[in-house]
C-alpha cells in the first residue's frame, strides 16, 4: 500500500507516536480502574456479610447473651457495635476506591483532551504539507 508523502513526514510521525503513547496510557489507566472496581465489588460482598452478621446480635434470646458473655467477654450490643463499625470501615474503603477511580477518570479525560489537540495540530500539519506540495506541483507545471 502506498501512503501519501505527508504520512511519512517526520513531524507528522511524531504526532502519531505521541497520540499512540497516550492511547496506551489510557488503556493502562482503564486497567487500574477495572481492578479498583473488582476490589469494590469484593468489599461490597464483604460488607453485606458483615451487616448480616451484625443483625444476628439484634435482640438475641437472653440465654444466648449469657453464653456470649461467658465465652467472649462481650455482650450482644458490643458484638453488634463491632460488626457495625466494621461495615462502616469497609464502606470507607469503598469510598476511597471510588475517589481513586474518579481521579483516574480525570487523568483519562485530560489525556483525551491532549489527543484532541494533537490530532487537530496533526491535521493542520497534514493540510499545510498537502498545500505546499500542491503549490510546488503547480509551480513545476507552470514552467
Amino acid at each position: 500500500m502506498t501512503y501519501p508523502t505527508w504520512y511519512h513526514h517526520p513531524h507528522y510521525k511524531e504526532y502519531t507516536k505521541e497520540i499512540q503513547s497516550n492511547h496506551e496510557k489510557i488503556t493502562n489507566i482503564k486497567g487500574k480502574i477495572k481492578t479498583l472496581l473488582r476490589e469494590m465489588s469484593g468489599l461490597e460482598h464483604t460488607r453485606g456479610l458483615v451487616v448480616r452478621k451484625a443483625w444476628d446480635f439484634e435482640a438475641p434470646p437472653a440465654s444466648h447473651i449469657k453464653i456470649l458473655e461467658k465465652y467472649t467477654g462481650d455482650c450482644d450490643e458490643c458484638w453488634f457495635y463491632t460488626y457495625s463499625s466494621s461495615a462502616d470501615q469497609i464502606e470507607e474503603l469503598q469510598v476511597n476506591k471510588a475517589i481513586q477511580i474518579a481521579g483516574h477518570q480525570v487523568d483519562i479525560n485530560v489525556i483525551k483532551e491532549k489527543n484532541k489537540i494533537l490530532n487537530s495540530q496533526q491535521d493542520e500539519l497534514r493540510d499545510s504539507i498537502i498545500e505546499k506540495e500542491k503549490k510546488e506541483k503547480e509551480k513545476a507545471n507552470s514552467k
